[in-house]
């Protein structure tokens, strides 16, 4: 691996490069330093992308068609006032870099262009004609997306759990994003005034959420998040990290890979399919014949979607709306469910 493509840690001392700034003919000069295009190439217009939460997203048309441009800046794009690891976008490309041999993992994913690291920008191709498969959650299509995807996401996970990246020395164990996300799935969600919000739009009483059998379980669970593990993961594996081209899922923003139990993705998964609608008898049902799926601890599982519920309903981080308080308190009560069977 190039010392281009090593993580840098630290934020340069003389700040961040607001590459959003820069103009056409500055993108073509740094585009084609990088051999990114080739001199025959120009860039015509460059496009800031609305919608991601992590990063800054753009996508750069040029003689020959488009690339998608990441930054990933020292805060969380969407919401500014959290602070995110420098070096993020580094660590991602290393994700690219170690699952390109595996055809499973690299044709459900964008082609890797490069990365540079002092940056922290990040090229890969850009897919066109794509829908975002987070429209399952308005559209409460949960059920229909599990029977048209679930071979091929099972697939990619079993593929990826599987991967040897033990060469790159404990990077994936240390991925400071570790940090920042299990605030977000174990702790936020739960403080006094996140459960008060909840029980006013759940008309419920949530004191479950304040018992030591519940605390005991998070707390059981952001250990085994924080601690080190078998099998490499996506760590951010749910529809927002997922596009549809022809019929197809498109795996994206692989920026929280980690080492870590091979629960963790597909309970993030399963959890994201009951915020869109389906059943969790209905998922065991669909997936029972995947020999994935049966490697798996069912229970541990079904823990992991039950936190990522609470966590998308009660965090920041929030995926969908609620018609109702009945609605809202239904997928709590499926959470508690989940982590208590």
């Amino acid at each position: 691996m190039s010392s281009d493509q090593k993580q840098t840690a630290t934020v340069p001392e003389g700040g961040v490069v607001r590459v959003e700034e820069w103009t056409s003919g500055e993108w073509q000069d740094f585009l084609l330093r990088k051999s990114w295009l080739t001199p025959q190439e120009r860039v015509s217009k460059v496009t800031r992308l609305a919608g991601g939460n992590m990063n800054l997203s753009l996508k750069v048309t040029h003689t020959s068609g488009e690339m998608f441009i990441k930054q990933g800046r020292p805060w969380v794009e969407k919401y500014p006032q959290f602070e995110a690891p420098w070096g993020r976008t580094a660590l991602e490309a290393d994700f690219y870099l170690c699952t390109r041999d595996t055809a499973r993992i690299r044709d459900a994913m964008p082609a890797f262009i490069g990365i540079d690291a002092e940056l922290q920008v990040l090229a890969t191709q850009w897919i066109a004609d794509t829908t975002e498969a987070s429209s399952i959650y308005a559209e409460q299509s949960g059920s229909q997306f599990l029977r048209q995807h679930s071979e091929f996401l099972l697939s990619y996970l079993e593929a990826l759990n599987g991967s040897e990246v033990k060469k790159l020395e404990g990077r994936f164990d240390q991925n400071p994003l570790k940090l920042l996300n299990s605030f977000h799935i174990h702790d936020y969600p739960f403080q006094a005034e996140q459960i008060r919000v909840a029980e006013e739009a759940s008309l419920q009483n949530l004191g479950w959420l304040r018992d030591a059998r519940f605390t005991k379980v998070r707390d059981e669970m952001k250990a085994d998040y924080l601690g080190t593990g078998d099998h490499f993961l996506h760590g951010d594996f749910y529809p927002g990290s997922l596009m549809i081209k022809e019929g197809r899922p498109i795996v994206i923003d692989s920026e929280f890979c980690m080492m870590g139990r091979s629960e963790f993705d597909a309970g993030n998964l399963f959890g994201h399919l009951i915020l869109a609608g389906a059943k969790s008898n209905e998922i065991e049902i669909e997936w029972s014949g995947s020999r994935y799926f049966q490697s798996l601890d069912l229970g541990y599982l079904k823990k992991t979607a039950g936190i990522e519920i609470l966590r998308r309903t009660l965090g920041v981080a929030k995926v969908r709306e609620f018609k109702s308080p009945e609605a809202f308190a239904a997928l709590i009560d499926s959470a508690r469910a989940l982590l208590f069977q």
